[in-house]
């Protein structure tokens, strides 16, 4: 080895890691050069590292203002920073986001596990049930938990039906609706075949929610059975089913109303108990065709319809528990619909109000009675068979004694807390159909604005027009109040202004559709809805009895009570039966 070997000045060695940068014929580096070549390459490589700095930094900059905003169909109503609102306490304060989202998805597990949904009278609403059941039998501070069971006349499908547009003169076939793509069954509607019935449009606007509307189909008819077109919207489906009915429809057609995005398809709807007659749900596109026709030509239409239904018995049930304080003079209950349709897995409907509830029960468990001191007591319930037409809920009013229902202060309802396109909605008490208790009702209503007002929450006043459980209650006499952020209501501009959500579209696109899954739910406005929830109930709980039933114009003496046990007729457990 020569003397040189590795003590250089430097210049091999420089020339050896530049290798294939730069090389001469001669196979050796000028010392310049080297050098020059050496600083080129340290100064490229910092230039690459700054510039690799410099981009994570603005992906990550790019990736915090993405997940800050927010679409139209998730944002929240504005609201003021944490810093300037004053931390919630008391059972508001125990509500999560993360709890809430937990329930829900167990609520979706049920769903998978038992073909797609849990409505009544399913494996999937008896096992809602179930563990609803279990879930409040192991809370601290609640007792008297309790199922009732009852049972729900209804029709269910029995072969498949068919339903076809011809000329009648001609006997040319013009449409045929593909079952479930095209048209719908009502829930409750009738068994029937109907054979070259006659097609009647209601004139006008088409609604065909009275009498009137319908003068003159039956003079048309020419021996014929009638089918009668009506339009969606401005009253119930039983409405118009009943009123086409008496006037001697045979069939009826509702079309979709096509006044928006959300009212153009296919629909599905429940006629809440039988009404006699097939019913039948069409898109608007050939509700209008079919509507246009016959105004121009009022005998050039036959339809053949067959409806394939038979009537079923469905065993399902309510499931409570009491605060084991408060008085028994005073109750309030806390309610929510457990079902959903058979459509899908109801995670919006009604899981989030269902899982507002629990989670209610729940903070009431962890945090106790109000700190003022508790004066009524709670009564959280789960209803059953509400989507096909309240039944659970009026189940459990009927079964009350007049002593019994004097006892109950009033009802909160919650019904849909997480709709994506919605709103923060409080049950309007002036607008409820029993206005005799729609004013004590009010009292309520002024408690959840009061919150929203503190926690400078935009609010929008929802009807009280019986859509929910808190119907029966309002027929028996008793308050009641809550709320809710939309179903199929269609957003307008100013919902749009207070809540950012987009205009002519539903406040819940998968309304009574199989997409209500866990990607259909809100969480951020069901956590507020949850959080005034809390807190009305908690403040009301603790208000003395006699100011309560003041406000709310109960009585202040009550009937003496026939029995001392509030749930005479009913079973602990879940009765399971073949439906």
């Amino acid at each position: 080895m020569s003397s040189d070997e590795g003590t250089g000045d430097g210049n091999a060695a420089d020339a050896g890691l530049l290798t294939g940068v730069s090389t001469f014929k001669t196979g050796h580096t000028p010392p310049g050069m080297a050098r020059f070549l050496r600083r080129h390459l340290v100064y490229r490589v910092s230039l690459c590292v700054l510039v690799l700095v410099v981009a994570v930094l603005v992906l990550a900059l790019v990736f915090a203002l993405s997940t800050c905003r927010r679409s139209p169909a998730t944002s929240t109503p504005a609201q003021g920073s944490s810093s300037s609102l004053p931390p919630l306490d008391g059972w508001a304060g125990e509500m999560r986001a993360s709890a809430l989202e937990s329930s829900l998805r167990k609520l979706m597990d049920i769903a998978v596990a038992n073909g797609g949904n849990r409505a009544a009278g399913t494996a999937g609403y008896n096992a809602s049930l179930t563990w609803i059941k279990s879930e409040l039998e192991q809370l601290p501070g609640l007792n008297n938990v309790v199922v009732q069971p009852f049972t729900i006349d209804s029709y269910r499908k029995s072969g498949p039906g068919r339903m076809a547009l011809w000329a009648h003169a001609s006997g040319k076939d013009i449409l045929t609706f593909a079952e479930s793509e095209e048209y719908s069954v009502m829930t409750y509607s009738a068994n029937g075949q109907i054979v070259d019935g006659k097609v009647w449009a209601v004139p006008g606007d088409g609604f065909g929610c009275t009498a009137d509307a319908y003068t003159g189909m039956s003079d048309s008819a020419g021996g014929r059975d009638v089918v009668a077109l009506v339009r969606r919207g401005e009253c119930a489906f039983r409405n118009k089913a009943e009123a086409a009915k008496a006037n001697g429809a045979a069939a009826v057609v509702v079309y979709n109303q096509g006044d928006s995005a959300g009212r153009m398809g296919v629909f599905g709807g429940t006629l809440g108990g039988p009404v006699g007659v097939p019913v039948v749900a069409i898109a608007n596109a050939p509700g209008e065709m079919i509507a246009a026709l016959t105004e121009s030509s009022p005998d050039a239409l036959s339809m053949d319809l067959s409806i394939a239904m038979e009537p079923v018995t469905i065993y399902t049930a309510n499931v409570m528990a009491d605060t084991v304080w408060g008085s028994d003079e005073s109750i309030i209950v806390v309610g929510s619909h457990l079902d959903s349709v058979e459509a899908g897995p109801g995670i919006n409907d009604n899981g989030s109000g269902t899982s507002l509830n629990l989670e209610l029960a729940r903070a009431v468990s962890r945090r106790g009675p109000p700190a003022s001191g508790a004066q009524s007591k709670i009564r959280f319930a789960w209803w059953g068979g509400e989507e096909l037409g309240l039944r659970g809920s009026r189940a459990y009013v009927e079964s009350l004694s007049d002593a019994d229902a004097a006892r109950i202060s009033f009802n909160a309802n919650c019904d849909m807390a997480g709709s994506l396109n919605g709103f923060l909605g409080v049950y309007d008490a002036a607008s409820a159909d029993n206005q005799e208790t729609g004013r004590p009702s009010s009292y309520i209503q002024a408690q959840f604005v009061e919150f929203f007002d503190s926690r400078r929450l935009a609010y929008h006043l929802s009807p009280f027009t019986g859509r929910s459980d808190y119907g029966p209650f309002l027929e028996r006499g008793i308050p009641a109040g809550g709320g809710d952020t939309g179903s199929d209501e269609i957003i307008d501009d100013e919902l749009r202004a207070q809540f950012g959500s987009s205009v002519g579209v539903q406040a819940d696109t998968c309304y009574h559709k199989s997409c209500d899954t866990l990607d259909n739910v809100n969480l951020d406005t069901m956590l507020n809805l949850a959080q005034a929830f809390g807190h009305v109930i908690e403040k009301l709980a603790a208000e003395d009895i006699a100011t309560l039933r003041a406000q709310l114009e109960r009585p202040a003496t009550l009937p003496q009570s026939s029995s001392r046990h509030l749930f005479p007729r009913w079973i602990h457990g879940v009765q399971q039966h073949e439906t």
